[in-house]
């Protein structure tokens, strides 16, 4: 059941990235490149659609790194029984 989850919950961190990722491309392809994407007007949405694609990938890279690390150990954190 774990599994499961953590492989939902990679899929749910990869849509919005992979959407964010799909219009800075789209914006990109109709402007030719970069330096028309400037001329058209498009420089301020493609910086913004790939700072949001950056924001979005951290839990993207949060998850996984969760995943390949493993499970924590039994005895941390401030929620054990027993501490003071």
């Amino acid at each position: 059941m774990q599994t499961l989850k953590s492989r939902f919950g990679v899929i749910g961190a990869i849509v919005p990235s992979f959407i964010a990722a799909v219009s800075f491309t789209t914006c990109l392809d109709l402007s030719r490149s970069a330096q028309e994407a400037e001329t058209n007007g498009l420089g301020p949405t493609m910086l913004g659609l790939g700072a949001v694609s950056l924001l979005f990938s951290i839990p993207l890279i949060m998850k996984v790194v969760r995943i390949f690390a493993g499970p924590r150990s039994p005895g941390s954190g401030p929620g054990r029984v027993g501490a003071r």
